[in-house]
C-alpha cells in the first residue's frame, strides 16, 4: 500500500487536490477525514497532516511520498532528517517567500535595507535581537550569512505579526504570499543582500522516502505512477497542440512551408506530424488540390503570436484548431530509493 501525505491547510489543500486531478489522480476528501482512497492509482491512501508534519513522517517511512512547502521541508531537513529526498520542489502552486518583517515606523516602507541597519539597531538596544519565528533553523543561517546575530531567534507558534506591536519581539521571520497581513498589522517584509533577496523562495513540493526497506512491490509501482503522471502534467505546462489543413505537393512540400513561418522558433518537439487529407475528389479522380492535415506542438506564446498575425492562413491553412496540451509523458522519472 503506497501512502500520499497530503496537506491538510486548506490553502495548500485545495490547491493540492486541483493540482492531482489536472494530473489524471483523483482524491476527494469527504469532510475532516483523515484517510482517503486515492482513484486512479492501484493500492494507494491520501492521509491528510499538517505541513509542517510531512517532512518527518515521510522520513520515518510512515507515508511514502508527500506534498508540503519546500520551506517546510528546507526547515526540517536542517534538523537532521534522513532518508527523504525533494523530488520536485516546486509544482506551480503555493509561491510565497520566508521573509524576515519589522515594524514600518523603523525602516519606513522599503524593504530593501543595508545590513548595518539591522546591525546598527541592535547594538543601539544594547542586545541581539528578537526574532520571533516558526523557521528558527532558516532564519539563524539568513541571519548570520548576512553579518547579523541570529542568537535572538526563538521558536514561537502562533500570530507572529502581533508580537512587535506587544514588545514581545523585534522582528518576526514568517511566510508571505501577498504582503496584505503584514501590512495590516504595520509591518514590513524585509531582503538582505546584494542583490536582495528573502529568506528563501518557496513553492509546494513533491517529496519522498528513499529508504527502499518501506516499500513492497506495488508500493513502488504505485509511485512510480504517481510521479509519472505529475511529472507529464508539468511538461506539459504553457505548451498548445496546434492542428490545421494545409495544401500542398507533398509532406516535405508542406513542412517546408512550416518551416519558414518567421514566428516559428520551432514546430513540434522533433517536428510537425503530416498526414495526407482524403476528400472526395482526390478519392474518385486522383487529381484535384492536395491537402494535409498537420499536427505540433507549440508554447503558448507561439500561439498567440500564430493566432496574432495569422501565420498558418498565409499558407493558406485553413480550420485551425488550438488547445492545451495536459499531459507529456517524456523521459521516465526516477524514484531514488537506497
Amino acid at each position: 500500500m503506497l501512502r500520499l501525505a497530503l496537506p491538510s491547510n486548506n490553502r495548500l489543500l485545495n490547491d493540492t487536490l486541483n493540482m492531482l486531478n489536472a494530473c489524471g489522480i483523483h482524491v476527494s476528501r469527504r469532510g475532516t477525514g483523515l484517510v482517503e482512497e486515492v482513484r486512479d492509482i492501484p493500492e494507494c491512501e491520501a492521509v491528510f497532516l499538517r505541513p509542517d508534519d510531512i517532512p518527518a513522517i515521510v522520513a520515518e517511512g510512515g507515508a511514502h511520498l508527500g506534498i508540503t512547502g519546500r520551506d517546510w521541508f528546507e526547515e526540517k531537513s536542517l534538523s537532521g532528517l534522513e532518508n527523504v529526498s525533494c523530488l520536485i520542489p516546486d509544482l506551480g502552486f503555493g509561491q510565497s517567500r520566508l521573509m524576515l518583517a519589522a515594524p514600518s515606523r523603523r525602516f519606513g516602507d522599503s524593504g530593501d535595507i543595508p545590513v548595518g541597519d539591522l546591525t546598527g539597531w541592535a547594538r543601539q538596544l544594547g542586545r541581539d535581537l528578537r526574532v520571533a519565528t516558526k523557521y528558527p533553523g532558516l532564519t539563524q543561517n539568513y541571519m548570520e550569512e548576512h553579518g547579523v546575530s541570529g542568537k535572538g531567534v526563538r521558536l514561537f507558534q502562533g500570530s507572529h505579526e502581533l508580537l512587535p506591536h506587544l514588545g514581545a519581539a523585534d522582528l518576526i521571520a514568517d511566510v508571505v504570499v501577498t504582503g496584505s497581513t503584514l501590512s495590516a498589522h504595520s509591518l514590513t517584509g524585509l531582503r538582505l543582500g546584494n542583490p536582495p533577496r528573502p529568506i528563501l523562495h518557496s513553492s509546494a513540493a513533491l517529496i519522498a522516502c528513499v529508504n527502499k526497506e518501506v516499500y513492497d512491490d506495488q508500493a513502488v509501482q504505485s509511485a512510480w505512477l504517481v510521479l509519472e503522471y505529475i511529472h507529464a502534467n508539468l511538461n506539459a505546462e504553457g505548451r498548445y497542440i496546434v492542428m490545421a489543413n494545409v495544401p500542398g505537393n507533398t509532406p516535405e512540400d508542406v513542412a517546408r512551408k512550416l518551416f519558414d513561418l518567421p514566428s516559428l522558433g520551432s514546430v513540434g518537439l522533433k517536428g510537425p506530424t503530416i498526414a495526407p487529407v482524403v476528400t472526395r475528389e482526390t478519392l474518385d479522380t486522383e487529381k484535384g488540390e492536395r491537402w494535409f492535415s498537420v499536427s505540433f506542438v507549440i508554447n503558448h506564446q507561439q500561439t498567440e503570436q500564430l493566432v496574432a498575425t495569422e501565420s498558418l492562413r498565409m499558407i493558406g491553412a485553413t480550420d485551425v484548431i488550438a488547445f492545451p496540451l495536459t499531459q507529456h509523458f517524456g523521459q521516465p522519472p526516477e524514484l531514488p530509493l537506497r
